[in-house]
């Protein structure tokens, strides 16, 4: 897939949408469209899960952008590359699940 028809995508997307790998969708029990959260010891967001073929076991893929859902809030400032010192960018461990309905 070409990054224009990911851009397209991107811009028909009116909510944060989590693209992971699919076989993980089975073992927590979720479907596409199905709120789950994002979590780290620095908080926990909500996005709609939406599991892939396209994105790398393990991966966990977002567009950035929605203040709704910022995926940014999850990184930990002290987490930097033990080589450069360089902060972390676009990548942290997470953990997920399916949000809990009321």
């Amino acid at each position: 897939m070409d990054h224009y028809t990911l851009f397209q995508e991107y811009l028909q997307v009116d909510h944060q949408i989590d693209e992971f790998y699919h076989t993980l969708a089975q073992a927590l029990g979720l479907e596409a469209g199905d709120d789950m959260e994002l979590y780290t010891p620095r908080g926990t967001i909500v996005v709609k899960a939406k599991p892939s073929h396209r994105v790398q076991k393990g991966v966990v893929f977002f567009y950035h952008g929605y203040s709704e859902a910022d995926v940014n809030s999850l990184m930990d400032k002290d987490h930097v590359d033990p080589y450069s010192g360089f902060p972390a960018y676009n990548a942290t461990r997470c953990g997920m699940r399916k949000k809990a309905q009321p």
